[in-house]
């Protein structure tokens, strides 16, 4: 269904979505209540995504996931990691991916923020 809603901009059909994702969408937006129908696709973003391999030097599986929309290419490293331990290794990752020469301040946001931000600007008038 979603590939029937197509790149072109059309309003989302009410059966895209499910009631449970109505109920989520409702009580997340609560209480500016957005009109699903109203809401345009954006897109298409064409993703892929690698299983988590194991890094000797990083000492843990890392995982890549690059996106690619409307001449924006981003590629995601990432790692798994419990919550309590989480800043010693958000340390140890930015230290591996400084070592590997990886330029970790070029984007300075998420794939997804500034995906979404670039189709936003396009929309505005």
């Amino acid at each position: 269904m979603i590939d029937e809603a197509g790149a072109a901009g059309p309003p989302l059909r009410n059966k895209l979505f499910s009631d449970d994702q109505r109920r989520f969408a409702a009580a997340l937006l609560a209480p500016s209540r957005c009109a699903l129908a109203e809401l345009r696709p954006l897109g298409p973003i064409q993703a892929l995504r690698w299983e988590e391999t194991p890094r000797r030097k990083l000492a843990n599986e890392l995982g890549a996931e690059q996106w690619k929309a409307d001449g924006l290419e981003f590629l995601e490293l990432s790692i798994r990691v419990k919550f309590a331990n989480a800043e010693k290794w958000l340390r140890s990752f930015t230290q591996w991916a400084l070592d590997e020469g990886l330029d970790i301040a070029a984007v300075g946001t998420t794939k997804t923020q500034a995906v979404l931000e670039h189709f936003a600007r396009r929309l505005s008038p």
